[in-house]
C-alpha cells in the first residue's frame, strides 16, 4: 500500500492530538508496555484504513480501535491459556 503524503500527515496529527488519551485509555487496563504498543497499533491500523481520508476521526472512534485491540489480545491471550492448560 502506498501511503500518501496526505494520509501521513492526517495520522500524524491525530497521534500528536489525541496518543495520550488513548494511552490514558488502555492504561487502564493492561500494563504499561501492551499499553503503548497497542495505542501505536491504533495510528498504524488508521493509517491503514482504505476511506481515512473521507472519515470524521473522533476520539471515540479511535478509543473504539484501541477497545477492540484490548478485546482482541485478551482472547487470544485466554485461548492461549486455555491450550496450554489442556
Amino acid at each position: 500500500m502506498v501511503v500518501s503524503q496526505q494520509r501521513t500527515s492526517l495520522v500524524l496529527e491525530l497521534f500528536d492530538s489525541y496518543y495520550e488519551r488513548v494511552y490514558a485509555f488502555l492504561r487502564k487496563s493492561t500494563t504499561p508496555d501492551v499499553a503503548e504498543d497497542l495505542a501505536q497499533e491504533v495510528f498504524l491500523r488508521l493509517m491503514q484504513h482504505p476511506e481515512l481520508e473521507r472519515l470524521e476521526i473522533s476520539i471515540s472512534y479511535l478509543l473504539k480501535i484501541a477497545h477492540n485491540l484490548l478485546r482482541r489480545r485478551f482472547s487470544r491471550a485466554t485461548r492461549l491459556r486455555e491450550l496450554l492448560e489442556e
